[in-house]
């Protein structure tokens, strides 16, 4: 009984597009489904109730028919609370930009490395830190192994062997 009395103008909350912005009505998933009749799916909006913040859900929507004349007498709306997974994805997003600002501001190389697949992989600025103009211009091992000194490739190339037979 209590959802029935909510409408959009005395709802106890706002919704919010992605960026934050007032959600008009018209877009709210529901009303877009009750006004087109088309099903609308996994579709994030933000509901922002007080101080605390917004909360943020997937929204699905289909359209509810009445079983004898198939015509349409409401919407069925579905919802997961992403907000967690929207936090979390916007730190990491954030961690990467400033990781990348370090980066760039120090002029350092950065490389991967997977061992149980024997793949390296260098970002351009590293091939530029070992003297290649062009990334395509060899592997990123053969330009590892070449930079090695003569006088430590034995001991460094057995070591790498035992790293990636152990991985």
């Amino acid at each position: 009984d209590v959802i029935k009395t909510i409408t959009a103008e005395n709802a106890p909350w706002e919704c919010v597009d992605e960026s934050g912005a007032a959600l008009p009505l018209k877009e709210i998933p529901s009303f877009v489904t009750l006004a087109t009749g088309e099903p609308q799916r996994d579709v994030v909006i933000g509901i922002r109730r007080d101080e605390n913040g917004i909360a943020w859900i997937k929204l699905n929507t289909e359209v509810v028919r009445d079983n004898h004349s198939d015509k349409p007498i409401g919407v069925l709306t579905t919802f997961i609370d992403v907000t967690k997974e929207r936090d979390e994805k916007e730190r990491l997003r954030e961690q990467g930009e400033r990781a990348q600002m370090a980066i760039e501001s120090t002029g350092m190389g950065v490389w991967d490395w997977y061992p149980a697949e024997r793949k390296m992989i260098w970002d351009a600025k590293l091939f530029q830190l070992y003297g290649y103009l062009n990334a395509n211009a060899v592997s990123s091992v053969a330009a590892w192994k070449k930079a090695i000194h003569p006088e430590d490739s034995e001991w460094v190339n057995a070591e790498a062997e035992d790293k990636m037979a152990n991985a």
